[in-house]
């Protein structure tokens, strides 16, 4: 039985820190979770684009799941959306672009993220992509290349941001 989720981590590394730093959040990553057969996978962003690896792994390390907040809607049929991003590079561009749109909202300004690549993806980048693609309810409000982990979390479970 699949059972794919959205979560939001806490990393023990020095980017880690500047991104928890620069949202205010407790969390710097998002991932899925994905369960097959009794094993838990997680797919994420890291340096080479999406990545699977199990769960274990992961956390091995340094890598702690803070939230997994509930689904208005399952989000299984979004498996094939999530294998299809398997293949992306990573949004190196859209993260050094983050600081600006992260500035305009503390001036309570909607700032573009300039440098995103329309086709690489970060974290909370392929969440919300994976989140419009689906349908799900309210998604299409986001707007992946500004949107960070933080961000999508406190959406995720209130509605809004």
């Amino acid at each position: 039985m699949r059972n794919l989720r959205i979560a939001y981590s806490r990393g023990s590394g020095p980017l880690s820190w500047v991104i928890r730093y620069l949202t205010g959040s407790p969390v710097n990553h998002a991932l899925f979770l994905v369960e097959e057969s009794g094993v838990e996978l997680v797919v994420g962003a890291d340096w080479n684009g999406l990545v699977v690896q199990t769960r274990a792994r992961w956390e091995a390390r340094g890598n702690v799941v803070l939230a997994v907040p509930p689904l208005a809607r399952p989000l299984d049929d979004g498996i094939p959306a999530l294998l299809g991003m398997l293949d992306e590079p990573y949004d190196y561009g859209g993260l050094l672009g983050m600081p600006v749109v992260l500035l305009g909202r503390r001036l309570h300004r909607s700032w573009r993220n300039r440098l995103h690549s329309p086709r690489a993806l970060f974290c909370s980048e392929a969440a919300a992509t994976l989140l419009r693609d689906v349908g799900y309810p309210g998604a299409e409000q986001l707007d992946p290349s500004v949107v960070d982990p933080g961000y999508l979390m406190r959406w995720q479970l209130g509605g809004q941001s």
